[in-house]
């Protein structure tokens, strides 16, 4: 089992280091993805309230008579659509937003499965169930005359951390 021994080490000595290189290895990319749909969420939130008012502003319009009912209604349900789509961009963003925070969250809860093994030896069953998603082992082929494989370990809630070690994947010579 590659680097897990050293995880439940570092996990061990200092996990609030462990846990935040973690964290920005696998958010790396996410954080200005997730500027951007920060602002798509409050662009989002701004139109529906903008929408909100025309709403008020229209039926207070039909209400005083300036406006014939049968444009008054039209408007009206072109006007429902569009909140129903803001507000179906609205749930889409604060998910995406979600996905980030509960992936930061997983990282703490595999820390602190990780840290219970510091002394394994040998990879049991419970073991392998407990901390592993998958593992994922790549075709044979050859390099310096000899048959490779590459072996990918995918982590329950933090998924692969070959990001944290300068060597890449794991290479097996077969």
């Amino acid at each position: 089992m590659p680097y897990t021994d050293t995880y439940a080490r570092l996990a061990a000595e200092d996990k609030p280091k462990l846990i935040k290189a973690i964290i920005s290895a696998l958010t790396a990319d996410k954080s200005q993805e997730d500027n951007v749909v920060a602002r798509q969420l409050s662009r989002a939130e701004k139109r529906k309230s903008e929408i909100n008012s025309a709403v008020k502003s229209l039926y207070a319009d039909k209400l005083s008579g300036k406006m014939p009912e049968t444009f008054f209604y039209n408007l009206l349900k072109d006007y429902e659509k569009d909140l129903s789509d803001v507000e179906q961009q609205i749930v889409r963003y604060r998910e995406q937003l979600l996905k980030t925070q509960v992936q930061a969250d997983g990282v703490e809860k595999w820390v602190d499965r990780v840290e219970k093994y510091l002394t394994i030896e040998k990879l049991d069953r419970y073991l392998a169930r407990e901390i592993i998603d998958t593992i994922t082992v790549s075709a044979f082929y050859k390099k310096d005359g000899r048959s490779m494989q590459d072996v990918t370990i995918n982590y329950k809630f933090v998924g692969n951390l070959n990001v944290l070690n300068e060597g890449g994947g794991e290479e097996i010579a077969c």
